[in-house]
């Protein structure tokens, strides 16, 4: 039986987004080594249930855990020698801090990952399924809501490039109400 997804590729990208992130600051919880093996667990869990070629899904592995070290340290996967749809991908995924404010980040993101094939768009519903597994307490309720109201839009735009990730992000969006009276406000 075929594999869906070439295991060896899986351990090489993951070893170049835990040693992008090694000199970078770690979060008290560990979240910034944990997100990208998160955001590919969520893909690889869909990949016997919906039609990806081990291309594709391979695709979508280096792209999930590439691009939160490549998005948060100064790790140069452009001259590394991946594959040019790796690099799109990567990019696309990345939000342009040069735009002003989060939402028209948002935005600008979800219109350059749309003309990229579906395996860089799963890989952003995956992502955010991720992040809404619970706030980081310094959020706000103010920024709990940004992020729901930020996730159904991310929904409405990528939904039908993985129907079983779009319906897990539909349940984490509708969840994530209990953590809005869970935080206390931010002191102005």
């Amino acid at each position: 039986m075929p594999e869906l997804y070439n295991v060896d590729n899986y351990k090489k990208f993951l070893k170049i987004a835990l040693e992008a992130r090694r000199n970078s600051e770690l979060d008290e919880d560990g979240f910034s080594y944990l997100h990208p093996i998160s955001v590919a667990a969520e893909l690889i869990a869909t990949f016997p249930f919906i039609n990806i070629s081990q291309e594709e899904a391979d695709k979508a592995i280096a792209c999930a855990l590439l691009h939160s070290a490549a998005e948060n340290t100064n790790y140069p996967y452009e001259h590394m020698g991946f594959d040019k749809d790796i690099v799109d991908g990567v990019k696309a995924l990345m939000r342009d801090n040069s735009i002003p404010t989060t939402r028209l980040q948002t935005k600008d993101c979800l219109i350059r990952i749309s003309k990229l094939p579906r395996y860089v768009q799963m890989v952003m519903l995956a992502e955010r399924i991720s992040l809404l597994d619970f706030p980081p307490p310094t959020k706000s309720k103010e920024d709990i809501l940004f992020c729901q109201n930020e996730s159904r839009e991310i929904l409405e735009r990528l939904r039908l490039s993985n129907k079983l990730l779009a319906q897990k992000l539909s349940d984490k969006i509708n969840s994530y109400s209990k953590y809005i009276n869970y935080y206390p406000p931010l002191i102005s």
